[in-house]
């Protein structure tokens, strides 16, 4: 059964997609392919979600190497891997191309866009000197594909949405911080639902391989996780899920997209962005810092102002709060004797409340009381 103006609003926006990547050839074409074909096709059901491996902790999970000094454009440090990108001539971006005001392609023909575009190109400027993209090589991958495209050397940095974790840290190398997010809900607008605990027993949406996904498990909801982003509001609108479960700075998007929808809740998880960079190339990860630190907190502020108009940055007290509450969670799916255990180490100081929370994403108790569930 299609929701009221589901499938046809939707609709109309995968013609305007048709449109732009007809238009653009900067993007590879088989990636479009596959993300165009997910606008117009039905979603397949999800298969039962396997648990994930246990988790570790990390000491100074969100730190990343030191800033250097940037050279004048053109004259990277020889042997960098700056030199060797300044020798092919194109910087490799995997980008995601489907999320309003982060990463996506202007169906006006303006080609890609958003906040993480607009960093790609700061990279891309401190390295040629250039303005345009006639030096950046966008590759469109979906949230699963991130890992992959930097651990083959697809691609030299991924800036799509990428939240930082212990797990993730273990196979590449993250810039400073740059984006800060909170994990919430989107419903209808005549939805009641306000909250997770509104949402029990209910099929809430998330992109596989996401953080988003993870924090689901053990909160009550039915993870219902797809390929690639647009798909959940596919679903949503289609009514095959109650909500859909990501960080506010694309469920802004997907806001912008259907006006018939609103974030709701409270925060589920902060998520920290940081630019994605293969571990082999460690003083890349030092020069991107360079970027960051040139365009400082200003900066920065002014490209989200701009990308994400009307999306409020969390407060320090807002960060401490939900990452507090999302520690607790952690806690209380870990049981009494792991509360026991990982209350000892807060209290010795060994572990951070951000560090506990990242515990959460894969334990193996995640995914009891979830299998078998009601849609």
């Amino acid at each position: 059964m299609t929701a009221p103006g589901g499938r046809a609003r939707w609709g109309g926006l995968a013609v305007a997609a048709a449109l732009a990547l007809g238009g653009c050839g900067s993007v590879s074409d088989d990636a479009q392919n596959r993300s165009l074909r997910a606008l117009v096709q039905p979603v397949a059901p999800p298969a039962e979600l396997a648990a994930p491996a246990p988790p570790r902790p990390c000491a100074g999970e969100f730190d990343s190497r030191k800033a250097t000094p940037l050279p004048p454009p053109g004259r990277m440090a020889p042997g960098s891997h700056m030199e060797r990108i300044h020798q092919r001539g194109t910087l490799r971006v995997g980008v995601d191309q489907n999320t309003l005001g982060l990463g996506y392609l202007d169906p006006r023909g303006g080609g890609m866009q958003g906040l993480d575009i607009d960093l790609v190109r700061a990279v891309a400027r401190a390295i040629f000197a250039r303005r345009g993209d006639d030096r950046i090589a966008f590759t469109a991958i979906s949230t699963a594909q991130r890992d992959t495209a930097i651990a083959e050397g697809k691609v030299d940095l991924v800036a799509s949405a990428f939240s930082i974790t212990c797990k993730r840290r273990k196979s590449m190398l993250f810039s400073s911080v740059y984006l800060l997010a909170q994990q919430k809900l989107l419903v209808r607008e005549d939805s009641l639902v306000d909250s997770l605990a509104d949402l029990h027993g209910k099929r809430v949406c998330a992109t596989n391989s996401s953080t988003s996904i993870g924090n689901l498990f053990g909160t009550g909801v039915v993870p219902y996780p797809v390929k690639l982003r647009p798909d959940c509001l596919v679903e949503l609108q289609e009514g095959r899920v109650a909500a859909i479960s990501a960080d506010d700075s694309i469920l802004f998007g997907f806001g912008k997209q259907d006006r018939q929808t609103r974030i709701r809740g409270s925060c589920i998880n902060i998520e920290r962005y940081g630019m994605a960079i293969n571990r082999a190339h460690p003083e890349f990860v030092g020069f991107v810092n360079g970027v960051l630190e040139r365009l400082g907190p200003d900066g920065l502020k002014r490209i989200r102002e701009r990308r994400l108009p009307g999306l409020q940055a969390p407060t320090s007290a807002e960060i401490r709060r939900c990452d507090r509450r999302h520690a607790a969670h952690v806690a209380r799916r870990l049981g009494e004797e792991g509360r026991m255990t990982l209350g000892h180490r807060l209290w010795r100081g060994g572990l951070s409340a951000p560090a506990l929370a990242q515990l959460y994403h894969c334990d193996r108790a995640c995914t009891r009381g979830t299998r078998g569930a009601a849609p």
